[in-house]
């Protein structure tokens, strides 16, 4: 593996991001084993701390230029995506190209060079791709490239939206970040973190915080993540008298901490694909109370792990969340079966067997013969 060139192509690496965190992981496995990597972002759209760490251990990054509105459309980006990226190709020469994106419409258009594409999917399509952007897709049946994503959920979505067959589509769960001991004793805490965003629900979030904590008067919930709707969510939780047992915490530096004290996690997430934090609070040993949207049921096993309910079932989150702090017994075996789950499906060692075998597949072992043609 060690022969190999990867260009990673990222539309964005904001700090805090599931994207950041998936890019930060795939560098470390990318270090551990020899391959030499660069970056093409745009600067604009990359956490400053993060470029300083590619500056630091001697990773190229090329500057792509701000995309306007009108080449995010699948088909007008295809145009995009080769005019911001052959500079990039042609100085760095890639035997592998990795794209992690969060837009499945974006940077489709380096299907187009010879070197092979590992395109990952954060997200999934909401809505069918074009005829025109389909037939574009066709390219990837032709090569070793691959699709990938992280969940059986976006794949099934991927397969029937952007029309690329099932066996040019992978999926490689996201993992975990080191587990610290837990805390010799949990807080009567419920936590959750990620964005505070429309379609991470939190205003289904702050109706169950707000009946819960009526309802017993030890427990807190703790929301830790920056967005757009932080500040509107914060006077809300103010107006109806809530804080500081109900709280808005914003980005903290010591979300592990935060999962080693909590007693349970919750994710009433509207859209979900594979939510990290989630992995991240199995790993930890917290049950969960998820909704049972998108990928979030393939991580939660419902009556195992913890529960999963639909994602305006206010009263159905409220009667989860009040049996598992009444129920140590039931809190310690569901925590315990979410701690097993996260280490043989979510485990970092897991995820970087199967980052590796897939850069094998399409590389071959070394890379040199097929770097060779694809130059």
């Amino acid at each position: 593996m060690s022969a190999l060139r990867i260009l990673i192509v990222a539309d964005h690496c904001f700090p805090a991001s599931g994207t950041l965190t998936y890019l930060s992981r795939v560098l470390d496995v990318h270090r551990r084993n020899g391959i030499q990597t660069a970056l093409l972002v745009e600067r604009e759209a990359a956490d400053p701390e993060f470029l300083a760490r590619l500056e630091r251990e001697g990773v190229p990054v090329y500057a792509e230029r701000h995309r306007s509105a009108l080449f995010r459309k699948s088909y007008f980006s295809i145009f995009w995506d080769i005019a911001s990226s052959w500079r990039a190709v042609r100085a760095f020469r890639p035997d592998l190209i990795l794209v992690s994106s969060g837009n499945p419409y974006l940077h489709i258009g380096l299907f187009v060079y010879r070197a092979p594409v590992a395109y990952v999917v954060h997200s999934y399509p909401r809505l069918p791709f074009r005829r025109g952007t389909r037939l574009f897709l066709r390219i990837a049946r032709s090569k070793k490239n691959r699709i990938l994503t992280v969940s059986r959920f976006a794949a099934a979505r991927i397969h029937e939206y952007m029309g690329v067959p099932a066996e040019k589509i992978e999926v490689i769960y996201n993992s975990y970040r080191e587990v610290p001991p837990p805390a010799a004793q949990r807080r009567r805490c419920v936590l959750t973190v990620g964005q505070v965003v429309d379609y991470k629900n939190p205003g289904v979030w702050l109706d169950v915080a707000e009946r819960v904590t009526r309802r017993d008067g030890e427990v807190e919930f703790v929301w830790v993540g920056d967005g757009p709707l932080l500040a509107a969510m914060r006077k809300e939780a103010d107006a109806r008298g809530l804080s500081p047992r109900v709280r808005f915490d914003g980005a903290r530096a010591d979300v592990s901490s935060l999962y080693a004290q909590a007693m349970v996690y919750v994710q009433p997430s509207r859209v979900e694909n594979h939510a990290l934090s989630v992995v991240e609070a199995m790993a930890h040993g917290l049950p969960c109370v998820t909704s049972n949207a998108g990928g979030l049921p393939e991580s939660v096993l419902d009556g195992v792990t913890g529960f999963t309910v639909d994602p305006d079932d206010t009263d159905g989150f409220c009667h989860r969340i009040h049996s598992l702090l009444d129920d140590s017994v039931l809190r310690a075996a569901m925590g315990l079966a979410g701690r097993e789950r996260a280490r043989q499906l979510f485990s970092p060692e897991t995820q970087e067997a199967r980052l590796l075998e897939t850069y094998r597949s399409m590389c071959g072992s070394g890379g040199d013969a097929e770097a060779a043609d694809a130059h």
